[in-house]
């Protein structure tokens, strides 16, 4: 297999996963609310949506809120960790 064909079919691959919104063939309730708590489902459908249907700016205002919301907690964190593993 050549560089340039796993690069094609790598793509393909996160290309489905972001396009088939996998969550509408999904009938457990457990499984329905891990999707719904996990933060990274919150970006990949607005992202989902845009290339589907167009703009929804209710749907992208969620993917940036949560975005923000990652950021506001991880960043402080982070810079927390790294003052007391290099300060």
């Amino acid at each position: 297999m050549t560089e340039l064909s796993f690069a094609a079919g790598s793509a393909l691959r996160g290309f489905d996963v972001l396009v088939l919104p996998v969550e509408d063939h999904i009938d457990s309730g457990v499984l329905r609310t891990i999707i719904e708590l996990n933060p990274a489902e919150h970006v990949l459908r607005p992202m989902r949506e845009l290339m589907l249907s167009g703009y929804d700016w209710g749907d992208i205002g969620v993917g940036f809120g949560a975005i923000a919301a990652l950021g506001l907690v991880a960043l402080p964190l982070t810079a927390r960790n790294y003052r007391s593993v290099y300060g």
